[in-house]
């Protein structure tokens, strides 16, 4: 019984964490496009890890960020719900 507790919960936190992952796609693109503008006047090197790390996650805040606003949060609650 406990294996199927943890694969169950292992199941929906990776399913939550693509969810939010797609989510904050749009941010995340747009944090990378104006870290290449920079580039351009910064050294910003794209070959290190934490450069991409450091990209997501200014977009997983800047995702969470937009769901902390009134809009956001009753985007969330009608994608949550499914109600409009």
């Amino acid at each position: 019984m406990k294996l199927y507790y943890y694969a169950t919960m292992s199941i929906a936190l990776v399913l939550a964490l693509l969810i939010f992952a797609g989510i904050s796609l749009q941010a995340t693109l747009f944090v990378y496009f104006s870290a290449w503008l920079l580039s351009f006047g910064f050294n910003i090197s794209f070959a290190t890890w934490t450069t991409h790390f450091v990209i997501w996650a200014i977009g997983a805040v800047w995702t969470i960020g937009a769901l902390n606003t009134k809009e956001g949060g009753e985007l969330a609650a009608t994608v949550i719900t499914g109600k409009r």
